[in-house]
């Protein structure tokens, strides 16, 4: 009877923890398809809308508020997006969410590209 007891614990243990780490997959591709759509929004701007971005917001801003809300929520979920100058015509942008999951442990997820004037993306927005 306790072995029975002992295996009925740990099965039921075992899948709480299943069921976090799936919680915890299914988040961070969501966050992850989140931070992807704002970074190619990023990439599809302009110099000048880069620019504007940043005389606006700041060099430092969030987005993305809107997830943190409603029944289908990422719990306190917090996206920022950083524009930082690394050389006159050259910037880096960072974008980076943190959440807390079911257990209450504080997760995060950051992507970061560079973005040149007369670049790659630059030349793309001006060209199509």
């Amino acid at each position: 009877m306790v072995i029975l007891a002992m295996v009925i614990g740990s099965s039921v243990v075992s899948m709480g923890y299943g069921f976090t780490r799936i919680e915890n997959a299914r988040h961070a591709t969501r966050i992850s398809q989140i931070l992807q759509t704002e970074m190619e929004t990023m990439r599809s701007m302009s110099w000048a809308e880069v620019e504007e971005l940043v005389s606006s917001e700041g060099k430092e801003s969030k987005f993305a508020a809107h997830y943190a809300e409603g029944e289908d929520r990422i719990r306190d979920l917090v996206a920022t997006r950083t524009i930082e100058d690394v050389k006159t015509d050259m910037k880096r942008i960072t974008l980076t969410a943190t959440w807390k999951d079911s257990t209450g442990v504080e997760r995060d997820l950051s992507y970061s590209t560079w973005y040149g004037k007369e670049g790659l993306s630059d030349y793309y927005t001006r060209v199509f």
